[in-house]
């Protein structure tokens, strides 16, 4: 659905092998800036805005702890019945930018006979 789209997420690798969109790491293993904030105490929601708008990205799919600034849409939430292998069993997706919120929905509403068997989705 975003092929070449600036994606932010927290769980890099399978987004990062199967996609050639450019991935922003929102816990800073693929990208230091995150994890120098968290270190340094200046990570916050403004922060989080300025850097995924700085970097161009238009959806992020982020766990309930990357502090999303509160005028990105919340689309939905993939909750993950046993989450052994991922750090959340909840999955937040964010349009960064509202004015793709309309199209990240219709295309959030297509995927979901893509997700894996026991996920579920709650479109907001």
């Amino acid at each position: 659905f975003y092929p070449n789209a600036t994606v932010i997420v927290n769980d890099i690798g399978a987004v990062c092998f199967f996609t050639d969109a450019h991935v922003l790491d929102a816990v800073g293993l693929g990208d230091m800036a995150p994890a120098v904030a968290r270190l340094r105490g200046e990570y916050s929601a403004a922060w989080v805005d300025r850097w995924a708008r700085g970097n161009g990205a238009s959806l992020a799919i982020v766990y309930p702890d990357v502090l999303p600034p509160s005028d990105w849409p919340l689309m939905g939430i993939w909750t993950i019945p046993e989450p052994w292998i991922v750090g959340h069993a909840e999955v937040t997706v964010y349009a960064v930018d509202p004015r793709e919120a309309f199209a990240l929905r219709r295309n959030l509403t297509r995927f979901q006979s893509e997700l894996p068997t026991g996920v579920r989705w709650a479109g907001i």
